[in-house]
């Protein structure tokens, strides 16, 4: 590593002379790459994290609309938000982060008449009190929006959930809510240029059209099941059905408990998706869903789709390839809810300093493209 003069900044390039991962500390705020080019900086601390990846912050990059922030200190939390706080992934959320000193809880926000707006999130998760309030108000200062005195990509201090002694910007937000309450938060984010993990289901194919768009703007990821291990059966179910193909009945079941509201899950559907796409087929026309009736035999080449709703399961999905003589299944059983938070919350860090585009769990476990 070198250290090169440019103007009243220090610039750090690595050994290849690339621009290296670069932070400036400007009175305890956060400035990106491009601004730090733009402006002269009277005090400043240039500080670098071994991390270092050029796909987040490559030459051709810089500047393009704030992906290349990046937290001022290698041992400087990630600024979190919870968005479904209250909920019961929210609080699972939550309690977990507590426990990486890598996160920082900056804001926790739930739906307008929640009854639990104004408690301590920590205590609501079942940690100890951490000091962020459940609200309903997504927090201006600690999500972006400059005060009008600051240079661009500078996020001023200032009174509201989150913000933190620093002023310092959100760097993540997990939303775990409901399709209605998603479209505002996503909505939130792209204005204000926080990087946004997706786990809500039920979504329209609006909603996902408003993510495309979104990613133009901000990272985002959007995964209808946030465990590492359903991510990897997607990618089995789609090969064993490449390789068996229509001599093989497909059928697809899932359990969840009695409060689910959609049906079939996202990760059914997405299995599905996964399997039509690896065998050429239409969603559209070959799922079926469910069989009634006096005279519905299966026809060859459909995907049957069934939903159970049971107590307290947390999640079951098993995927069926069956021809005259034999049968393989592919189950994925959770046994609690921290398998998805975890997911998420590895989903998060993995997302916080990526640059601007749509991203999915199989870039996270580095079997995607981007």
């Amino acid at each position: 590593m070198k250290e090169l003069p440019d103007g009243k900044e220090r610039v750090v390039y690595n050994s290849r002379g690339d621009l290296g991962n670069k932070a400036a500390q400007v009175q305890g705020k956060r400035i990106s790459v491009a601004a730090a080019q733009t402006f002269s900086l009277s005090r400043h601390n240039i500080l670098t994290r071994n991390w270092y990846n050029p796909r987040i912050n490559p030459v051709p990059h810089l500047g393009a609309q704030g992906a290349d922030m990046i937290r001022n200190a290698q041992d400087q939390p990630i600024l979190l938000a919870i968005h479904g706080a209250a909920g019961r992934m929210g609080r699972r959320l939550i309690a977990l982060a507590v426990e990486d000193p890598q996160w920082q809880l900056a804001a926790a926000l739930d739906a307008p008449g929640q009854p639990l707006l104004g408690q301590d999130a920590g205590v609501v998760a079942g940690v100890p009190a951490m000091g962020v309030p459940i609200t309903d108000k997504f927090p201006p200062a600690a999500a972006g929006i400059p005060a009008a005195e600051t240079l661009p990509g500078l996020i001023p201090p200032g009174p509201g959930a989150g913000t933190g002694a620093s002023g310092r910007k959100i760097d993540v937000m997990i939303d775990f809510s409901v399709p209605a309450a998603f479209r505002q938060a996503l909505q939130n984010c792209t204005q204000t240029g926080v990087s946004l993990v997706v786990g809500t289901t039920g979504l329209t194919a609006e909603d996902h059209r408003a993510i495309d768009e979104a990613a133009k703007t901000i990272a985002i990821l959007q995964a209808p099941n946030m465990s590492l291990g359903v991510n990897l059966m997607l990618g089995v179910v789609a090969q064993v059905a490449r390789a068996l193909g229509d001599d093989y009945d497909i059928e697809i079941t899932e359990a969840h408990h009695r409060f689910k509201k959609d049906a079939p899950s996202g990760t059914a559907l997405a299995l599905a998706q996964a399997i039509c796409a690896a065998t050429g087929k239409d969603p559209r026309k070959d799922i079926v869903h469910g069989r009634q009736g006096d005279d519905v035999p299966r026809v060859r080449g459909q995907i049957g789709m069934h939903a159970l709703r049971l107590g307290d399961v947390v999640g079951e999905h098993t995927v069926r390839f069956a021809t005259l003589g034999e049968r393989l299944e592919v189950t994925h059983l959770a046994g609690n809810r921290d398998i998805f938070a975890r997911g998420a919350l590895t989903a998060a860090k993995w997302l916080a300093d990526r640059r601007p585009g749509r991203y999915t769990m199989q870039d996270v476990l580095g079997l995607g493209g981007n």
